[in-house]
């Protein structure tokens, strides 16, 4: 029976292809763009404080948030529900909020 071996074949073929094409290992273009990209020490932020947690959860449920009147909050809410498909009680039950905060770039 020779479709074990046509199987085995065309694997080696992929593979061959892909080494040939720099893809499946390290010694190609890979290790010179990691050499080149130089590496910076990144300090992460800190996390808020522990009190503002309840603060950022009435943030994201507070009743009047609308696309008129705390417009990022009614859209934070709009995501998480519609887009990402999670429930009111799921978010509260985590403990998610809203807030606004500037990365360093």
């Amino acid at each position: 029976d020779n479709t074990g071996q046509g199987g085995n074949h065309n694997q080696q073929h992929v593979q061959q292809h892909r080494n040939n094409n720099g893809y499946g290992n390290n010694n190609g273009n890979t290790q010179q763009y990691q050499q080149q990209q130089p590496q910076r020490a990144t300090k992460p932020l800190p996390m808020p404080h522990i009190k503002l947690n309840s603060l950022h959860s009435s943030r994201l449920f507070d009743p009047r948030n609308s696309s008129t009147h705390n417009i990022p909050e009614y859209k934070t809410m709009q995501y998480l529900q519609h887009t990402r498909g999670l429930t009111r009680s799921v978010l509260r039950k985590y403990g998610v909020g809203c807030a606004e905060y500037k990365f360093p770039s």
